[in-house]
């Protein structure tokens, strides 16, 4: 019978453990059994959901990207980018995955396939300048190429951290090197897919974007849908 109570196992038997993972995607979790005193952990992560429909950036559009029409967030602490990327093959140059101009707000892919991350805060100044994400073995972050991958980029004026997911793993916390007013840049929009209003950094042609999201202060500020038709519907 399953049971969660402890008791005791005979010489001969068998058992076995199951959990329920989360309904979310890309989520990571363990399950743990001890027997005499040995822990046995099981890990886990959930599917990476492969989206059936994205939005990419045309052959006659090398400068395409996505800018909110608004310009002005006021007392905004805490930023937070979703989005699922296909990259079917190494970038030229360095582009802006999420951007605000002069690095405000930018989650960067280099050539490599690096991921370098800045911001400032609402007095312009530079909390933390380009800095490379590093997983848990201090190693730079290398993103594979010809499959999606889950990238949550949240920037947080409160706990004075950037931090990186990615496909359900969460890196290691960025720390701001100056703790900064508190708040994000509130003067210049927020792009996908480039550094700036003029298109600067532009995500290169052919590669894919999906369920793209923007969180502010803790709430979901914007969502862009898959359907080409629909992703300049506000």
């Amino acid at each position: 019978a399953w049971t969660t109570s402890s008791g005791t196992v005979d010489f001969g038997q068998m058992i076995q453990m199951r959990f329920t993972t989360p309904a979310t995607q890309n989520t990571a979790g363990s399950a743990t059994i001890t027997m005499n005193g040995f822990a046995q952990t099981l890990n886990y992560a959930t599917a990476i959901v492969t989206p059936s429909v994205w939005w990419t950036i045309g052959s006659g559009s090398p400068n395409t990207y996505l800018k909110d029409t608004t310009t002005t967030y006021t007392s905004i602490n805490r930023t937070v980018g979703k989005a699922k990327l296909y990259m079917p093959s190494s970038p030229g140059a360095e582009f802006h995955l999420f951007g605000q101009s002069t690095n405000a707000w930018a989650c960067k892919i280099n050539s490599s396939r690096q991921i370098n991350v800045s911001a400032r805060d609402s007095a312009n100044a530079i909390v933390l300048a380009s800095t490379t994400v590093l997983d848990s073995g201090a190693a730079a972050v290398v993103l594979p190429t010809a499959a999606w991958i889950d990238i949550i980029f949240d920037v947080n004026h409160v706990a004075h951290t950037i931090t990186l997911t990615i496909n359900g793993t969460v890196m290691p916390a960025i720390p701001f090197t100056v703790s900064g007013t508190g708040f994000m840049r509130t003067t210049m929009s927020i792009l996908v897919g480039s550094s700036s209003a003029g298109g600067a950094d532009t995500m290169p042609i052919g590669y894919r974007l999906a369920d793209v999201s923007i969180e502010l202060g803790g709430s979901v500020y914007k969502t862009v849908p898959n359907a080409v038709a629909s992703v300049n519907a506000d």
